[in-house]
């Protein structure tokens, strides 16, 4: 099983399989019947990528995970056929929506300028985040409705 990130960028990868048969291709497909996950994706070489940071699994709250489970079907030019199943496990993240009124308990903003330090409920949260997952980001909003994001680094 695969860890991954909500968030983080797509990972991808290659299946592989053997066939007694001399010089038979094989062809990689979900098994039929299987809704495909949301930024999942196969071609028949058996290349799949998977994208944790699609909007289906926004939801994720912080350390919530999601096992991600795709059928797997390969297939041989004479018929024969084996399955396997590819596994994903999502690491949600928690997204702050910081408010104009918010920024009262922010020190150090100033503007565009960025976020110095904050209050001790979202440094908590930061190395909350940092610990499961790895990330943190806020988002602030100011009164002219511009969006500023400060992604925290891993601790």
């Amino acid at each position: 099983m695969k860890m991954v990130v909500e968030g983080d960028p797509a990972v991808h990868g290659q299946l592989s399989s053997s066939d007694v048969d001399d010089d038979a291709t094989a062809v990689y497909s979900v098994n039929e019947g299987f809704d495909i996950p949301s930024g999942f994706s196969l071609n028949e070489s058996g290349a799949y990528s998977f994208d944790p940071s699609d909007p289906a699994y926004e939801y994720l709250d912080l350390g919530e995970t999601l096992v991600v489970g795709i059928p797997v079907l390969v297939t041989d030019d004479n018929g024969a056929t084996d399955s396997t199943v590819i596994s994903f496990k999502v690491i949600g993240t928690r997204e702050i929506i910081v408010t104009e009124d918010d920024l009262q308990s922010l020190t150090g903003y100033e503007g565009s300028s960025g976020v110095s330090s904050v209050t001790s409920v979202v440094a908590e949260t930061v190395a909350a985040a940092a610990a499961v997952a790895g990330v943190l980001t806020v988002m602030a909003v100011g009164a002219s409705g511009q969006v500023e994001t400060i992604t925290a680094p891993s601790i």
